[in-house]
């Protein structure tokens, strides 16, 4: 007949063992996670550097932006109504398959969901 002692033995020797290989178990789940993060990290410089190895000809609208910037220009200090400083202009990419009505569309939209809010100051009577 065993004693209360040799089963609480018993048990707590599989308790100990069941925690140590869930323990391993997660250790090694981490170690593959971080490798496939080395990996992937990697991965990216080694394209960033073949990127920076070969440049991206341009699209060859430079001549229709060097037209745009200085009437982005005029426009914006006509709405200002006082001499600015434009810092960076980035263009927007076009998809061929949208049309100009989509884009504006789109535009109105956000536009629509830009509330701004108005301090009404209320008179008391």
């Amino acid at each position: 007949m065993e004693t209360n002692l040799e089963n609480a033995l018993i048990i707590s020797i599989i308790g100990f063992s069941a925690v140590m290989v869930c323990l391993a178990v997660f250790a090694a789940i981490i170690s593959g996670i971080n490798k496939l993060n080395l990996v992937v990290t990697e991965s990216k410089k080694r394209k960033e550097a073949e990127a920076l190895a070969n440049p991206v000809v341009a699209s060859g609208n430079d001549d229709e932006d060097a037209h745009i910037v200085p009437i982005i220009l005029a426009a914006a200090a006509a709405a200002l109504g006082q001499n600015i400083v434009v810092r960076k202009i980035t263009f927007s990419p076009q998809n061929p398959n949208q049309s100009a009505w989509a884009s504006m569309s789109r535009t109105q939209k956000f536009e629509a969901h830009n509330i701004q809010r108005r301090r009404v100051a209320y008179e008391s009577k």
